[in-house]
């Protein structure tokens, strides 16, 4: 159904308006260092971790630096409700902290509040930052609202129903508490930069989310990113105060999405209410790194005393782009008295359409000359009618002129989604299910590797994203369990021993490592037995490849696996060596072999190689 409305926007009131590198010192992580976290008596509501793999969670959010993809959260589990959930935060004592920062991940728009005792109440929002007034014993962490995500990996030809078609999860990507009392100031600022640039094959979906005010809206979802910039140049973002404002600290954040656009280094420079400029300080310290990278960084205002109007941000390009998706301007509580936030544009248009029959509606705005100015779409109608929202601005951000604009859109009824089977899933419920039942192997890597325990097979795959890195079969094929990560490994080669399943991975989330895993098969349950890095001896990396590359060769060096009754093997094709390590990584010998590969331990406690276009038979006891 064609809808054709004509808006009149009225004239409104548009309110334009030496420290280095990272100066962050999160509380938390001393917290956790110093065992002080309850990891069992913390949990997420839906259940999600244990706490072994909690914890694990806490070292990315608290970004300790140890080796976890940046883009890990803490999360909980997939649910149809798309509020209510929460994060709890467990101290074994009570605890001091100034203020607690915390970000919810950019996957989806969220929003969420911080309650606990002695905490502040703050706004719900993408970007919580809540002061203290006392010791903390928990932290709980609410969701408000969570954008739903479409579910895939259905099978068969199936259409599902709307309340069925969306799966919603809370998390956080970044944590963080600091000593002292601070609040945000950075709202009450006008956002300026010096350009935007949009990727052609994303350009659509980026318009609503790239753009200047995305620099200062407490969203993660939302960023900026700076236009194309000339080598030596440099791309520009400036918040300016409605008044002259003290500043504590600032603070950049970078979330998961285009995490690899990061600038190289940020100069911050502020201009005083006489408009004289000088220098806060750089960020130098920024990390792209996939395994380590930091989302925020924070710098000290050396002068606090010296009051500001701007804050000018001159941003050094890796390449030839810069993205941030928030920038945080820190003040003590008592800084700025009469500071009130300020918005880009004193309207907000509420358009009601009558429904029909239908529940959701898409729309263009066009000026009068026919130019698409923005896209606006509506929640589910309620009342029989159908609301959209527009504040004033283009698909940019931008506040447009006064003048007649007209709604074009259409609605539609009940929304549905058809999915279509996978040849790639043979199981009857190939998408993932809480028994591991459901689902199959790697969306990265193809099956690799089998073995058999009794009257079940287990296959492997070296890494996954969705899907399992190992699962264990019927002697028919019908799967019985699965399991996406082992502690962030997969599993490029499966060996059964004693009624035990041991695996060794490498390369994919774990990097240049090498991790032996056991499995129990009865209760599945599973350890790292040892994880190793290889030596220069057993792996010569390229010097001219790239960190993804250096992964990719350490991956292929590995080249067999054996277990034995109280050795493991493993073998390196390209220095023609065979390494022994004892059940706790300790290096017991290696022997040279020319090209080893596959290979294998008979009862007699033989060594069983294949060597080039030979097999050797080795006697380890001798």
């Amino acid at each position: 159904m064609n809808r054709s409305l004509l808006l009149a926007l009225a004239s409104c009131a548009i309110l334009v308006s030496n420290s280095f590198a990272d100066d962050l010192d999160n509380q938390l992580v001393k917290l956790s260092k110093n065992n002080v976290i309850d990891g069992a008596k913390s949990f997420e509501n839906p259940a999600e971790f244990d706490t072994a793999g909690r914890k694990v969670r806490w070292r990315t959010v608290f970004q300790t630096g140890v080796p976890c993809p940046a883009y890990e959260s803490w999360r909980t589990k997939s649910s149809n409700r798309s509020a209510g959930q929460q994060l709890h935060l467990q101290f074994k004592k009570a605890v001091k902290l100034g203020t607690i920062l915390a970000f919810a991940t950019d996957s989806v728009v969220t929003t969420f509040k911080i309650r606990g005792k002695n905490i502040v109440q703050t706004e719900p929002a993408g970007i919580v930052i809540a002061r203290t007034v006392g010791p903390v014993t928990a932290i709980d962490f609410d969701s408000v609202s969570l954008q739903g995500k479409i579910l895939q990996n259905w099978a068969g030809r199936k259409t599902v129903q709307p309340e069925k078609l969306f799966s919603y999860q809370f998390a956080l990507s970044g944590i963080y508490a600091i000593k002292e009392q601070r609040i945000n100031i950075a709202p009450t600022a006008m956002a300026k930069v010096s350009g935007i640039s949009l990727r052609r094959r994303r350009e659509r979906a980026e318009r609503p989310r790239n753009r200047a005010t995305s620099l200062n809206d407490l969203s993660t979802y939302n960023y900026w990113r700076s236009n194309l910039v000339k080598p030596g140049e440099k791309a520009q973002a400036e918040l300016s105060f409605p008044q002259a404002v003290t500043v504590r600290e600032i603070g950049i954040y970078i979330g998961n999405y285009l995490f690899n656009e990061m600038p190289a280094k940020v100069d911050v420079t502020a201009v005083d209410s006489a408009g004289k400029s000088f220098k806060v300080g750089s960020i130098n310290s920024f990390s792209r790194n996939i395994h380590t990278g930091k989302h925020f960084y924070l710098l000290r205002n050396p002068y606090p005393g010296r009051k500001i109007k701007k804050l000018q941000f001159n941003c050094q390009p890796l390449k030839n782009v810069v993205v941030i998706h928030e920038i945080v301007v820190l003040a003590a509580p008592e800084d700025n008295p009469g500071l009130i936030k300020k918005t880009a544009i004193n309207f907000n248009k509420k358009i009601t359409i009558p429904g029909d029959g239908h529940r959701y509606a898409s729309a263009i705005l066009l000026n009068q000359s026919g130019k698409i100015i923005t896209h606006l779409y509506s929640s589910d109608s309620r009342n029989g009618t159908i609301t959209l929202l527009w504040n004033g601005t283009d698909s940019s951000g931008k506040v447009v002129p006064a003048g007649n604009y007209r709604l074009n859109g259409i609605t539609v009824g009940k929304l549905s989604a058809l999915y279509e089977s996978t040849p790639y899933s043979p199981v009857k419920t190939p998408w993932v299910t809480p028994s591991r039942r459901g689902g199959w192997l790697s969306d990265h890597h193809p099956a690799i590797t089998i073995e058999r325990l009794g009257n079940r097979l287990w296959i492997g795959a070296i890494s996954a994203e969705s899907g399992d890195t190992i699962m264990q079969l019927t002697m028919h094929g019908k799967k019985v369990w699965g399991v996406r990560w082992l502690n962030l490994a997969g599993a490029k080669f499966i060996r059964a021993h004693h009624n035990k399943i041991y695996t060794a991975a490498v390369g994919g989330w774990i990097g240049k490592k090498i991790r032996i895993t056991v499995i129990d098969p009865r209760s599945k349950n599973y350890r790292t037995l040892f994880t190793l890095i290889p030596s220069k001896d057993d792996i010569v990396i390229p010097p001219h490849l790239s960190a993804s590359q250096q992964n990719r060769y350490v991956e292929k060096s590995l080249t067999g696996f054996a277990v034995g009754d109280n050795r493991i093997a493993l073998p390196f094709a390209a220095t023609n060596r065979v390494e022994l390590y004892n059940f706790h990584g300790k290096k017991l010998g290696c022997i040279a072999i020319k090209d080893p590969h596959g290979m294998r331990f008979d009862k007699q406690q033989h060594l069983y190689i294949i060597s080039a276009d030979k097999v050797i038979k080795l006697d380890l006891n001798n």
